[in-house]
C-alpha cells in the first residue's frame, strides 16, 4: 500500500503557512543584500546538519520548528519554504 501522506500534508501546509503570513506585517523586500543572508545564516549557528540555502533569498519571515520525518526534508518542500522566507528549524531525533 502507498502512502499518501505527503500529497496530502505538503499542500494543507503550505495553505496554512501561506495564512500565517499573510496576517505577519508586510515588510518591504528591498533590502536582499548581504545582511539578509547573514540573518539566515545566523539561525544555522551551532546545528550539526546545516543546510545549504539557495543564492538568493528572500527576506527572512518565520521561523519553523518541526519534527525530522523524512516526508519534511524533501527539496520540493524545503525549497518552497525557502521561498517564501521561512526557515525550518527541526527538532533532534527523538525529541518530539
Amino acid at each position: 500500500m502507498r502512502s499518501s501522506a505527503n500529497a496530502i500534508l505538503h499542500p494543507w501546509l503550505r495553505a496554512e503557512l501561506s495564512a500565517i503570513l499573510a496576517a505577519l506585517p508586510n515588510i518591504p523586500d528591498d533590502d536582499v543584500s548581504a545582511t539578509n543572508r547573514t540573518e539566515w545564516l545566523v539561525w544555522q549557528e551551532g546545528l550539526t546538519q546545516p543546510m545549504t540555502l539557495p543564492a538568493e533569498l528572500p527576506r527572512l519571515r518565520l521561523l519553523l520548528i518541526w519534527d525530522n520525518l523524512a516526508g519534511h526534508f524533501t527539496p520540493d518542500v524545503v525549497l518552497c519554504l525557502f521561498r517564501h522566507g521561512i526557515m525550518p528549524l527541526y527538532t533532534p531525533v527523538g525529541g518530539s
